[in-house]
């Protein structure tokens, strides 16, 4: 994380030395920053209980047609749009039965299968692929749509789809590729997982941008400025004007680093313990560096979000494991925040359980959560 060299506050500022968050969210603690500013930390269940909370929490008010509308789409499974069920299904064929990859560790996936499956989606289409008699039971499940003749229609639409996730599919699995090859020859770092991440969120066809296409956040806390950069950030354009448009976001992400290597391992158990010395009892896996530092930059965040100033969703990616979280604001946080005075603020983040995105269970949990922030978005549009 970038910082920004601001002095702290003088001796003839007492007004804000009590309340003095330091230059740059990346030094923000739960015990320190949070605490000041009465962040409440709440665990879900599930990564569908954050997501469902999170926009009943962002559209209270006047927002409740919105409320309704969501409500009818998701989860995906449970919805009367016939195209977002069809998209969920073909999401699940895709991710969880074509995609060689179902283990917890990088160590642990088999690059042989991986390298021949790349190979076959280079040259073969959707249908060619799946013709082979080793997919002969999953070919069922897109031949009992043509059975009947009225149900032709969905059938294309279920090839078209599974063809179009297939092809975004590829940057997914050369991203794995090139971890596999190098698991061995040297660490793998917060930056190839940032990668992997972000490859595994464009197969959503979901605009996701890291920290090298956008600029840091800077937010004015009494008399301070306070620098924030996420590692990336999911958005959407919105159009403003004529031929003019505006960046909205989503959600935050915050990449911890994981190294996986052979040769790091107690290394790596040696950190984990670390980090578990300063972790809180009800979210046993977010240490309290990473809360402070996240959901420092999804306050910063709140002026671009697409919710306004009443919240944000982000992710915490720590290997390959995903955490959904969302920010909450109480209705005066961000001007109380500017003055200073955040005595009167208040504000809840909300924690999932971590999903795997290397396990089938993984990835269908996270399913959900982005064909649900594409139908928010689109309800957004109208």
């Amino acid at each position: 994380m970038a910082s920004l060299n601001i002095s702290s506050p003088s001796s003839n500022t007492p007004s804000y030395e009590s309340s003095y968050l330091g230059e740059c969210t990346s030094s923000w603690t739960n015990e320190k920053e949070l605490t000041r500013l009465n962040i409440e930390t709440v665990s879900e269940s599930s990564p569908d209980e954050v997501f469902e909370m999170g926009f009943r929490d962002f559209f209270k008010g006047d927002k409740q047609v919105i409320i309704h509308y969501l409500k009818k789409h998701f989860p995906p499974c449970k919805s009367n749009d016939l195209h977002l069920k069809v998209e969920k299904e073909c999401f699940e064929f895709t991710l969880n039965e074509i995609l060689p990859v179902n283990c917890e560790d990088m160590e642990d996936v088999d690059a042989a299968a991986l390298f021949r499956f790349k190979k076959e989606i280079e040259t073969k289409s959707f249908a060619e692929y799946t013709m082979e008699p080793k997919y002969s039971y999953d070919r069922s499940w897109l031949q009992n749509c043509k059975s009947c003749e009225e149900n032709d229609k969905n059938y294309k639409t279920k090839e078209t789809t599974c063809q179009q996730i297939l092809y975004r599919l590829k940057n997914f699995s050369d991203q794995l590729l090139i971890m596999t090859n190098n698991r061995k020859k040297m660490d793998l770092t917060n930056k190839m997982f940032q990668d992997l991440f972000l490859s595994f969120v464009r197969i959503f066809d979901i605009m996701i941008i890291d920290d090298k296409n956008f600029q840091a956040y800077n937010m004015t806390v009494g008399t301070e400025t306070i620098r924030s950069e996420p590692d990336a950030v999911i958005c959407k354009f919105f159009p403003t004007d004529v031929l003019q448009f505006t960046e909205k976001v989503i959600a935050v992400v915050h990449v911890e680093e994981e190294k996986d290597s052979c040769e790091n391992i107690s290394a790596k158990l040696k950190r984990r313990k670390t980090d578990d010395d300063k972790t809180s009892t009800t979210i046993g896996h977010i240490g309290s560096n990473l809360k402070g530092q996240h959901t420092g930059e999804m306050i910063a965040a709140l002026p671009s979000s697409v919710f306004g100033f009443n919240g944000v969703f982000g992710f915490i990616v720590q290997g390959s494991k995903v955490t959904v979280t969302s920010l909450h604001t109480s209705g005066q946080f961000w001007e109380q925040l500017k003055k200073g005075k955040y005595k009167n603020a208040h504000a809840t983040v909300r924690y999932s359980p971590q999903c795997n995105i290397l396990t089938k269970q993984g990835r269908s949990q996270l399913i959900d959560i982005f064909l649900g922030m594409k139908v928010l978005l689109r309800c957004l549009e109208l």
